[in-house]
């Protein structure tokens, strides 16, 4: 650390890039877009094995889905789930729609606050 750097330990949050305000003796200066928290990122899926019918229940695990969402977003192809829940920065509930098959990819959406 010297007299041009300043060091500060940010709490986890969500995914988007934030701005940065500094004061010494009573100068200021701010930043825009200065730094950013990692995206969510999936590392498996639990899927009961069941028909399509729908309102089947999978648990996502991953990691960065944030301190709580009330609106978070999962997606299996390109059809949203009926209901996606927070549950905790590793894990959501998601409500797959009926007709959904084997073979698909899923991603994960945390809103900004």
């Amino acid at each position: 650390i010297a007299d041009t750097s300043v060091t500060c330990k940010v709490s986890r949050g969500k995914y988007h890039s934030h701005n940065l305000a500094v004061t010494v003796a009573a100068q200021g200066g701010e930043g825009k877009h200065l730094f950013s928290f990692d995206k969510p990122s999936i590392s498996s899926i639990s899927i009961p094995n069941s028909p399509t019918t729908g309102s089947i229940d999978a648990t996502i695990f991953g990691f960065n889905f944030g301190q709580s969402s009330s609106s978070p977003r999962a997606r299996v192809g390109y059809i949203d789930c009926e209901r996606t829940e927070w549950v905790s920065d590793s894990t959501l509930v998601c409500s797959f729609a009926a007709g959904i098959g084997a073979g698909h990819f899923v991603s994960v959406t945390i809103p900004s606050p």
